[in-house]
């Protein structure tokens, strides 16, 4: 018996460039969620530079996520009609805290977050997330700092401020002055 997936032309294309280009995730999550707009549309909602919003979509329409439309001097970008389920899935899958995005694809988290003049993409193995997440668990309702964790796990500390960085977003995790503790479910 043969448990590969099989992914269509479209969604291999497009989790090949979420792999390669982890900074478009954003991107995506907006013209999932937007049936049709402009670059200035974008740039004004993401808060990004239009110059950064034309590359993406660029991009995304290379791969075939978006096409575009022109009418007068603008042009109008719309999801293709045959990425429409493809992005509902992928987008589905993303958390978003604070202009951060998460995404769990293929083992390991990409994590992008979204400043003025850059977008900036980090992935990280969804078994480091794991780690931490499981040595908070062990001691409930125990603060940890930095420190602290950087001697339970083994990981280092520029790993660590990622791996806390997802279980905030996925919320997870609350951090307080003193330190980082699992959030208790309610």
């Amino acid at each position: 018996m043969n448990d590969t997936i099989e992914y269509t032309g479209l969604e291999k294309r497009l989790r090949g460039f979420l792999k390669s280009k982890p900074w478009l995730l954003p991107f995506l999550v907006y013209v999932s969620r937007n049936p049709m707009g402009t670059i200035s549309d974008v740039s004004r909602i993401l808060g990004v530079r239009s110059s950064i919003v034309r590359r993406a979509l660029w991009w995304l329409s290379k791969i075939g996520v978006v096409s575009v439309s022109r009418e007068g001097d603008k042009r109008y970008y719309r999801v293709a009609e045959d990425a429409i389920n493809l992005l509902n899935e992928i987008t589905g899958n993303t958390r978003y805290y604070n202009r951060n995005y998460v995404l769990k694809i293929n083992g390991e988290y990409i994590v992008v977050r979204v400043r003025r003049n850059r977008v900036i993409p980090y992935t990280i193995p969804a078994s480091i997330v794991d780690t931490v997440e499981r040595v908070l668990r062990n001691a409930p309702n125990q603060e940890f700092t930095l420190n602290d964790l950087v001697f339970s796990t083994n990981i280092s500390p520029r790993l660590l401020v990622l791996a806390l960085r997802v279980l905030k977003i996925l919320d997870r995790v609350e951090k307080s002055k003193a330190g980082y503790m699992l959030k208790t479910r309610r």
